[in-house]
């Protein structure tokens, strides 16, 4: 069985993706005596916190402030489909 090699950017893209299950976790599985794993940042010397924040104001995202839209990179032959436009309320403002 041949084993691939991950790039290591690849791993470092991917860490968000840890931390924030490894916040999850804590959140609803962890024990009275606290999480079993901190992440401990290097740079100001503090255990943190994982949060998911807005990359133009630096407010938190929650998914009831955040609505998904169509990006650029989204096909344009299923961009036509009427179930499709429906899921992204295209021209409708999105439901509170």
């Amino acid at each position: 069985m041949q084993r691939l090699a991950l790039h290591p950017a690849l791993g470092d893209d991917f860490f968000g993706v840890i931390a924030a299950i490894s916040a999850w976790g804590d959140r609803w599985l962890a024990g009275e005596q606290g999480p079993p794993v901190t992440f401990h940042h290097d740079s100001c010397d503090h255990d943190s916190g994982v949060e998911v924040e807005c990359t133009a104001c630096g407010q938190p995202l929650r998914a009831a402030d955040t609505t998904m839209r169509m990006g650029p990179g989204y096909p344009k032959t299923m961009s036509r489909r009427p179930h499709i436009q429906q899921r992204f309320a295209m021209g409708k403002k999105p439901l509170p």
